[in-house]
């Protein structure tokens, strides 16, 4: 009877270890907020190219958490990680409907968002461009916007976000 306890006991202690990854998942309430998904989208850029644009608005949990899973997700995918990532990386700068593919797409969609993100609100038009700014402007003013892209409609939801956040 007494090794069926310290089975049973030493079972739920290996089961109660958890890996910080799946408490702070990528999607969690911590990391799916404007800024704080940017970053995070910014850490997986960092993964793939040793580059990630800067902003004000950083959290660094959510960059590393993103930078670590990245980096964990290419080194199981291989090589055409990188290509899949491209792809994705494309779609998220506009903020295309075409959100959904294989594990490397779709972090660098979620990349591709991060970078439009800060983009619209650091103000770098090489990334985003003009139209995107000025949508992420009309935004944060609580300016109506109309006929809108996806990409600019994208812009313009951060500024309404961050209009009301600043409330």
């Amino acid at each position: 009877m007494f090794r069926i306890a310290v089975v049973v006991y030493v079972f739920f202690l290996i089961n109660s270890v958890v890996d910080a990854r799946e408490i702070i998942n990528p999607y969690s309430s911590r990391c799916e907020q404007n800024g704080r998904f940017d970053s995070y989208g910014r850490g997986i850029g960092a993964a793939f190219s040793k580059y990630a644009l800067t902003s004000r608005d950083h959290d660094q949990l959510c960059f590393e958490l993103g930078f670590e899973i990245a980096r964990d997700t290419q080194k199981s995918r291989g090589p055409s990680c990188i290509t899949d990532y491209k792809a994705g990386y494309g779609e998220g700068l506009k903020a295309s409907v075409y959100s959904a593919g294989v594990p490397c797409y779709n972090l660098g969609y979620t990349s591709g968002l991060g970078d439009l993100g800060t983009a619209a609100r650091e103000g770098f038009t090489d990334v985003s461009g003009p139209s995107c700014i000025a949508a992420y402007k009309k935004g944060k003013l609580g300016i109506e916007a109309n006929n809108l892209s996806s990409q600019e409609s994208y812009c313009y939801q951060l500024g309404t976000f961050d209009h009301r956040r600043s409330r």
